[in-house]
């Protein structure tokens, strides 16, 4: 099944709101993951157009956000590849320790 861009941008929200509920972050990780919530918010046009790489100024702005994000998540908060993967390249809910939730239905099929 396909999801329609607002689903994709509201699914993407509502992991971020789950992220963000989870009790280890300290206020400066809190503040970084609401940086990526509110700029999910703000960007509907990243998920309505598509692909997102055949428009120019909207798919550098994704990726020049994508590449400060992580940079700064790595550098001040010390965060890992993985722990950044976690949260932002994965569907599934992030767990302890920056790994995800398994989804055991599609790894039996």
């Amino acid at each position: 099944m396909k999801f329609t861009p607002k689903q994709r941008h509201e699914f993407w929200l509502h992991k971020m709101q789950e992220t963000l509920a989870l009790p280890w972050w300290n206020e400066l990780e809190k503040n970084h993951i609401q940086l990526l919530y509110l700029t999910i918010y703000e960007h509907f046009d990243w998920f309505e157009l598509t692909p997102l790489s055949e428009h120019k100024a909207e798919y550098e702005a994704f990726e020049f956000f994508n590449h400060q994000w992580a940079e700064y998540a790595k550098d001040t908060l010390g965060w890992d590849n993985i722990l950044i993967g976690a949260i932002v390249d994965s569907g599934n809910k992030v767990m302890n320790e920056g790994e995800v939730e398994r989804d055991t239905k599609s790894e039996s099929i």
